[in-house]
């Protein structure tokens, strides 16, 4: 694979990525750019042995973003608005619908609010980026038993919070 590839394949994810953790657009475009020169930079040290490509990607976004808030003494992870995730998604045609969707997202921001910052990223990890807890743990550095205890505790906290509208 070359990194022309690489960057079409993850480009949408690590972007996706970054803003889960960024309060605006051009923060998360920065933090993806940051992501890019690092998997760039490190691109002829893969080791397919070693992990999965997949694996290695978000091994060094999740470093490159730790070091990216570091840098900038930010700690407020997943705060975007209702309106800012609409640029996210593809708009709806039913209105009705859009503000269903609309409060739901509200009521999961808020719940998610409850949650650590290793549970969110966590879940983030396995929801959002649909990674496997084997490689959220290699990505973290917790046994993969942790991870599996970790999200089921939060999504027990959320449906708590969210209550039975919860899906």
């Amino acid at each position: 694979m070359t990194f022309d590839e690489l960057y079409e394949n993850f480009f949408l994810r690590i972007y996706n990525y970054a803003r889960y953790h960024c309060q605006n657009e051009q923060e998360a475009e920065d933090l993806t750019s940051s992501i890019f020169e690092k998997l760039y930079k490190k691109f002829d040290s893969y080791n397919s042995g070693k992990a999965s490509l997949e694996v290695w990607v978000f091994v060094i976004a999740r470093s490159v973003s730790v070091d990216f808030f570091r840098w900038r003494k930010f700690r407020s992870i997943f705060s975007f608005t209702s309106e800012q995730e609409e640029t996210l998604t593809s708009s709806q045609d039913n209105p009705a619908a859009k503000l269903e969707q609309d409060d739901k997202e509200k009521r999961l921001q808020e719940s998610l609010q409850i949650l650590s910052q290793q549970e969110r990223e966590i879940l983030n990890l396995h929801y959002y980026q649909h990674l496997k807890q084997t490689e959220i743990a290699t990505i973290t550095g917790l046994t993969q038993s942790n991870v599996g205890v970790i999200l089921h505790r939060a999504v027990k906290k959320i449906k708590m919070k969210f209550g039975k509208d919860y899906e």
